[in-house]
């Protein structure tokens, strides 16, 4: 047993021996073995209370964002696939197409407050000639050439 240890066993021993000596001094009859458990298990409560010495915890994360390889956003990969399905795919699709509305609605909305279903003509002002043509134009849509889609997410970033 370690001193650290023996001068625990010790004071517990001290405080069991006063208990039984006061007990027996005011006439109260002190019954040792149970006054001894009473004192073992308060020694224990206050050893688990007093030693369990943890670190401060700290909850705050330190980024919000998951850890990605460079060039790994979700939303550019997207963008990728979908541009490389309108330019090498056999029948060009309509995905990049509602891809891009769903992109000018939200900036709309976003920087300007203005829907675009809700208000057309004031939607189509912030847009521009060629914007509004492309966000109106009713099927079938044809070949986006890269050059055209440049411009067209020139011009959603202008918004």
């Amino acid at each position: 047993m370690t001193r650290f240890w023996r001068r625990r066993v010790a004071f517990a021993v001290a405080i069991w021996f006063l208990l039984c000596a006061a007990g027996l001094f005011l006439d109260a009859h002190p019954r040792p073995a149970l006054l001894a458990l009473a004192v073992a298990a308060t020694g224990v409560a206050l050893l688990l209370f007093l030693d369990v010495q943890t670190p401060p915890v700290s909850w705050t994360l330190q980024s919000d964002e998951p850890v990605r390889a460079r060039g790994e956003d979700p939303g550019l990969v997207l963008l990728s696939h979908l541009v490389s399905e309108q330019l090498y795919a056999r029948e060009p699709g309509a995905r990049l197409r509602r891809h891009l509305v769903e992109i000018v609605d939200r900036r709309l909305l976003a920087h300007h407050g203005i829907s675009r279903i809700a208000d057309p003509e004031r939607a189509a002002a912030l847009m521009g000639p060629a914007l509004a043509q492309f966000v109106t134009a009713a099927p079938p849509y044809p070949r986006m050439t890269p050059s055209r889609i440049a411009q067209l997410a020139d011009r959603i970033e202008e918004l």
